[in-house]
């Protein structure tokens, strides 16, 4: 609280927390991996699916504080029933952010938890609803409160990164998050699809750096695979 002048005051509430107390004796989280979110409705944006989890790792990696799985090591559970504690195992990590994704109308309801793996129970969980044409400002509303689950101590740049968009326009993001979809299932005839989602992306922000960056990435996944010349590509 601002004393005018004065300075500050803390004013939260403040707990003695005792030797035997759980949360003091809690291991910070160092690792994490971000699944791509489940889609509880058949025909739902499959953009979504990927995309989501997508965007979370990009924020999370580039805050340096947590070393987070990349979407190509996760991606392989995508649509499946596996226990989220078993995949966290699996790729050795201290926590899984499991998420899945409800759309009905114009509203998309987004169900978040957040599971520690070597105490084998649910840390956090949270449902945030908002308007389907208003997913920038549901993904900024996930990575804050991701980051306070985290008990990530983010400086103000940090904070401004978290809540980076690449884009401003939905629609570039929509393809973009397509396209990341594509790529991960790594077949020719998926790279391709890829390829031109990425070129509608990039149609329609020709700033969107990231999208850039990501089709020169499939230009030469494609070219090791020998989809093409590797000269032309």
């Amino acid at each position: 609280l601002t004393v005018p002048g004065r300075g500050y005051r803390f004013v939260a509430e403040v707990r003695v927390a005792s030797a035997a107390d759980p949360l003091s004796a809690t291991k910070p989280l160092r690792t994490l991996a971000v699944l791509p979110f489940r889609l509880l409705q058949p025909g739902q944006d499959e953009a979504l699916q990927t995309g989501m989890a997508d965007t979370l790792i990009t924020r999370l990696s580039g805050l340096g504080e947590l070393v987070v799985r990349p979407l190509s090591a996760v991606c392989r559970f995508s649509g499946q029933q596996h226990d989220p504690l078993e995949i966290g195992r699996r790729l050795g990590v201290d926590a899984v952010l499991d998420g899945t994704i409800q759309q009905a109308a114009a509203q998309v309801r987004v169900s978040m938890r957040l599971l520690n793996v070597a105490e084998g129970r649910q840390q956090w969980a949270e449902i945030f609803d908002m308007q389907a044409d208003d997913l920038f400002a549901l993904q900024d509303a996930v990575a804050e409160k991701v980051a306070a689950a985290l008990a990530l101590r983010l400086t103000y740049d940090q904070r401004i990164r978290l809540t980076r968009r690449d884009t401003e326009n939905p629609e570039a993001w929509r393809c973009y998050a397509l396209a990341r979809f594509f790529v991960e299932q790594r077949s020719p005839s998926a790279l391709k699809r890829a390829v031109d989602s990425f070129r509608q992306a990039l149609a329609l922000d020709p700033g969107y750096a990231l999208a850039h960056a990501e089709l020169s990435d499939v230009y030469t996944i494609q070219g090791v695979m020998g989809a093409q010349p590797p000269h032309e590509f």
